[in-house]
């Protein structure tokens, strides 16, 4: 990737950064999200926005594009845990009680 896009080691760490940062601020997000709306279609909007932020990432012609999409893909991907686990969770309190 860095010689595909003639990227510098300073915009692979920035890219590392950000994804990390956006994934952490995405599942508090996801969690408040699906509490109110319900699990299901919060999850399949994260699911769709990752799987549309790879599309993109994959079609990244320089380092910003390469960027934004990547935070597109976090912002999808931090519902996963999130949710995932909320639903298990939830399964468990409801065995619990």
């Amino acid at each position: 990737m860095v010689l595909s896009l003639w990227l510098l080691a300073a915009t692979v760490k920035l890219l590392v950064i950000m994804y990390l940062l956006g994934l952490s601020v995405s599942q508090l997000i996801y969690g408040s999200l699906s509490g109110k709306y319900g699990r299901k279609p919060i999850i399949i909007i994260s699911l769709l926005l990752a799987v549309l932020g790879n599309i993109l990432t994959a079609g990244s012609n320089d380092a910003f594009q390469l960027l934004a999409c990547r935070v597109l893909v976090c912002l999808g991907a931090g519902g996963c845990p999130a949710i995932g686990r909320a639903v298990l969770r939830d399964s468990c309190s409801d065995k619990n009680s």
